[in-house]
């Protein structure tokens, strides 16, 4: 198989496999793929019945877990069995057994919790009530008394002003996700694909001023991505509050929002657990076992 970009024409074929699979991951979805190509240094192999993600940003050799026919991914992985700097990430629990049933002692698998996607009820989110959201509530409610704040819908007429809060949010400090990750090209990709990735998300403004959004895309038919959230500076609360109204914002018919990894960024992980995920996606590597 050939390595190749990830471009538009991929799309289709790429989600037929998730789809025919069962990949509900946020992490093999097109929309990821296209979104992190740069920043993560993605390229893929792609045929009828199965592709791979080869991404550099883990090492020369590093793939993503394949998504595809069970025979696929045995030749798949039994044509890198002998390299010793295979590693294989984004894989499920599911995949981590599939590995260690077909090729036993071969391969050895560790949790990476940075790459864990975690996953809210979208009526939990919007309705916070109860004790587990005590915390949460607090402090939305803190935020929407101390701040003017109001909520717009993304749409064509001010997506402008989100690439300008994006722009000023990549000049800040920020501390770099594991292996020095940073979102700065996923964003720009988003939205300036905003059509072609049926992206909705929320416009914060502040004072009258655009100062935060949120946006996601659909997921699979009953999942929501959220796969960005920005903002100018960071006043307490404020990041849970834009959540908040993006989730307001997703449609009905949805049940579950991601709200992908959190990177091993501590503070991102705070606040991704803060909001009380009802399930994990857990995530693996796997490493040729020596010996």
């Amino acid at each position: 198989m050939n390595l190749e970009p990830i471009t538009w024409e991929k799309r289709e074929p790429i989600q037929r496999l998730r789809r025919q699979y069962g990949h509900q991951a946020a992490s093999h979805a097109f929309q990821s793929l296209y979104l992190w190509e740069k920043d993560m240094g993605l390229s893929v192999e792609l045929e009828t019945d199965i592709f791979a993600v080869k991404t550099l940003q883990r090492g020369e050799n590093a793939w993503f877990f394949p998504c595809g026919s069970p025979q696929a991914k045995i030749d798949f992985l039994k044509r890198h069995l002998e390299e010793d700097d295979f590693l294989l990430c984004y894989a499920r629990e599911e995949d981590a057994a599939f590995a260690q049933v077909h090729f036993p002692g071969k391969f050895s698998f560790e949790e990476k919790l940075g790459d864990g996607e975690y996953l809210y009820l979208r009526r939990e989110q919007t309705l916070l009530d109860g004790h587990p959201f005590a915390k949460l509530r607090g402090r939305i409610h803190r935020v929407s008394r101390r701040l003017n704040l109001e909520t717009q819908l993304l749409t064509d007429k001010n997506i402008q002003a989100a690439m300008e809060i994006s722009a000023q949010w990549s000049r800040l400090s920020h501390n770099s996700g594991e292996e020095g990750l940073k979102d700065t090209e996923a964003s720009k990709r988003f939205l300036s694909s905003w059509d072609e990735l049926e992206a909705t998300g929320v416009l914060i403004l502040l004072d009258g001023e655009p100062y935060a959004f949120a946006g996601g895309f659909p997921l699979g038919e009953d999942v929501f991505d959220m796969c960005i959230a920005k903002q100018k500076c960071y006043p307490p609360g404020l990041s849970q509050y834009v959540k908040w109204q993006f989730c307001l914002s997703v449609p009905e018919r949805y049940t579950w929002i991601n709200g992908e990894e959190d990177l091993g960024i501590e503070g991102l992980r705070k606040m991704k657990e803060l909001m009380r995920p009802a399930d994990r996606i857990r995530m693996f590597e796997g490493r040729i076992e020596m010996g």
